[in-house]
C-alpha cells in the first residue's frame, strides 16, 4: 500500500488520506501527511484505491482570544468578522490545495467549493472556543500569507510564519479543542478522540503518531519518528520519504535516491534497477503494471467500481473507500453523524466529522476542558 497524505494548516483540516492503492499499481513519490499552521475543524479519516490502510488526521481549530466563548459575528477591533476571516481562509486554503495537490481535493472533498464550505464552518465554530488567543484578524492575516504559499512549501509542511499560533493559556497536558488554547501552540488529538491535549510538536528524531505531531518541515515516518523530507538526489526509503514532487527511485541493487517524479506518458517504475522513477501521484498519475507508463487515475464516486477497472485504476472520491475483493471493488460512501466507521478498513466519516468509538461524530469542542 502507498500512503496518501493529509494537508493541514495546524489543526485546520484541509484533507485526509489513507491508503492510495496497492502494489505496483500506484508507484509514485512519497507524500507528506500534514501541513502545520492555523485553522479550525474536526478531523476525519479518508482513503481510497485499496482495501484499507492507516488513516491520518488531527483535530483542532482557530479562534478568538478570551476565557469565555465569544460572538463569532462581532468584528475584531474594526477588522473582519469571524465569518469573513474564515471564509477568506477556507477559500484560500482550498484553492491552494486544488492547485498543488488535486488528488487530495478529489479524494476528500471532491471540489473546492465543498472544501471551503466545510473549513469555513468549522473555523467559525472554533472562533467561539474559550481561551483561544487567535482572533478573526489573526485568521485573516494567515489567509493572506497562505495565498502566497508555494506548492513546495505546502507539500513539505513549511507553514507561513503568520499562521503559527501564539502561545495560549493552557499548559502542556491540559485538554483542548484547538491550538490557540495551548501554551505549546498545538492541540494534539488521536484519530479516534473528540478532544486533544496540549503538547509540543516534536523536533527531528522525536516521537510522533502523525505528521502534524512534528514541527513544520518534518514528516512522521512508519517508525513514528519525525524526519525531514529528503531532497532531490538524497538517499531515501520508507523511513526517509522524498519531497512530494520526487520519487524514491532505485539506482542500483542497494541504493535508492530521490528523483523527479514522472509525468503523463513518461516511463515509470521499471522492475530493472536504475531505470525509471514512480509517477507524480500528487497530480493524479499512476504507473501501469503492464506498460510501465504514467497514466491518469480515474475518479469514482460512492457506488462506482474502483481499484483495477479494465485497463485503468479508479480512485474513490468524497471520502468514500474502495472495498475490494482482489484488485477491484466498489466505493463505499462516507458515513454521516452516528454512522459506523473504521479508521483502517472503512467506512470513513464525512470530511467534517471524526470517528469516535466506532461512530462518526461532530464533537462539541466547548467540552474539551
Amino acid at each position: 500500500m502507498r500512503r496518501c497524505f493529509t494537508i493541514l494548516l495546524g489543526s485546520w483540516l484541509i484533507a485526509a488520506g489513507a491508503s492510495c492503492g496497492s502494489g505496483d499499481d500506484l508507484q509514485g513519490p512519497s507524500l507528506p501527511a500534514a501541513v502545520d499552521g492555523a485553522t479550525g475543524g474536526a478531523a476525519g479519516a479518508s482513503g481510497s484505491g485499496g482495501s484499507g490502510g492507516q488513516a491520518q488526521d488531527a483535530g483542532g481549530s482557530g479562534g478568538e482570544a478570551g476565557s469565555t466563548p465569544g460572538d463569532a459575528s462581532l468584528p475584531d477591533a474594526a477588522g473582519p468578522t469571524a465569518q469573513q476571516a474564515c471564509s477568506h481562509l477556507g477559500q484560500v486554503l482550498c484553492g491552494r490545495l486544488q492547485a498543488c495537490a488535486p488528488l487530495l481535493m478529489d479524494v476528500w472533498y471532491e471540489d473546492a467549493s465543498s472544501c471551503a464550505d466545510i473549513l469555513s464552518s468549522s473555523c467559525v465554530e472554533a472562533l467561539t472556543l474559550p481561551g483561544t488567543v487567535k482572533t478573526p484578524a489573526w485568521t485573516d492575516s494567515c489567509a493572506t500569507a497562505v495565498q502566497a504559499w508555494s506548492c513546495q512549501d505546502l507539500l513539505t509542511r513549511n507553514t507561513p510564519a503568520a499562521c503559527l499560533p501564539p502561545p495560549g493559556p493552557r499548559p502542556e497536558g491540559t485538554p483542548c479543542g484547538e491550538d490557540g488554547q495551548c501554551s505549546t501552540g498545538y492541540c494534539a488529538s488521536g484519530l479516534n478522540e473528540a478532544c486533544g491535549h496540549c503538547r509540543a510538536k516534536s523536533a527531528a528524531n522525536g516521537p510522533c503518531g502523525k505528521d502534524d505531531d512534528c514541527q513544520p518541515g518534518l514528516a512522521c515516518n512508519p517508525q513514528s519518528v519525525c524526519v525531514p523530507y529528503a531532497a532531490q538526489d538524497a538517499a531515501c526509503d520508507a523511513n526517509h520519504p522524498c519531497q512530494a514532487w520526487l520519487s524514491c527511485t532505485r539506482t542500483s541493487s542497494t541504493n535508492t535516491v530521490c528523483r523527479p517524479a514522472a509525468g503523463a506518458g513518461q516511463p515509470c517504475s521499471s522492475p530493472t534497477p536504475g531505470q525509471n522513477p514512480g509517477c507524480n501521484i500528487v497530480e493524479e498519475y499512476y504507473c501501469t503494471t503492464v506498460t510501465h507508463v504514467c497514466q491518469k487515475l480515474q475518479l469514482a464516486s460512492a457506488g462506482d467500481p474502483c481499484g483495477v477497472v479494465g485497463s485503468d485504476y479508479a480512485m474513490c472520491t468524497g471520502a468514500s473507500v474502495c472495498k475490494t475483493t482482489g484488485l477491484s471493488g466498489t466505493c463505499q460512501a462516507a458515513a454521516g453523524v452516528g454512522g459506523p466507521c473504521n479508521l483502517v478498513t472503512g467506512p470513513y466519516c464525512e470530511a467534517s466529522l471524526k470517528c469516535v468509538s466506532g461512530s462518526c461524530a461532530d464533537p462539541d469542542l466547548t467540552t474539551c476542558n
